[in-house]
């Protein structure tokens, strides 16, 4: 089973491949893609859930700069710098777990850290607002009818 980013640097190989075949030079020589990027997504039927993914690893490993996002009215401009190593990307696939663990466990410390200190019932707490926002939408009410009866009155 390959793991969802495996399948995403698959994936952005194959999408600079294309960006780099469909490319034509700058003035100094450089490779440029200038065109629709979601035509080359889909010319690759790679799924639009993965096109994030894939434009950041393109651009993290450096292959990639965007130099114009692409609208109905213009074309997307992406310099290309070299195609990324898929042994680098596979390596960075090892480190992002590690990575992710670790930002989670600093999320549950900082969010007990919060708890701690707030003792907070959330679910009370938001019935209490929702309490309180119907009183005052149903006193904005009340004296709306009123304001209209006093104006059809005069």
């Amino acid at each position: 089973m390959t793991s969802l980013y495996t399948q995403a640097a698959g994936h952005a190989i194959a999408f600079y491949e294309e960006l780099e075949r469909r490319a034509s030079p700058d003035d100094g020589g450089n490779p440029v893609f200038m065109g629709n990027i979601t035509n080359v997504y889909n010319s690759l039927g790679i799924s639009s859930s993965m096109y994030s993914r894939v434009k950041r690893i393109l651009t993290g490993s450096g292959a990639i700069t965007m130099l114009q996002r692409g609208t109905a009215n213009q074309p997307s401009i992406i310099a290309l710098h070299g195609a990324p190593d898929a042994e680098a990307l596979a390596d960075q696939d090892l480190t992002q777990p590690r990575r992710l663990a670790t930002m989670v466990g600093e999320l549950e410390k900082r969010v007990a850290a919060l708890e701690s200190r707030l003792p907070l019932d959330v679910a009370h707490a938001l019935r209490e607002h929702e309490i309180r926002l119907n009183k005052l939408e149903g006193s904005v009410s009340v004296e709306r009818a009123q304001t209209e009866d006093t104006e059809t009155d005069q």
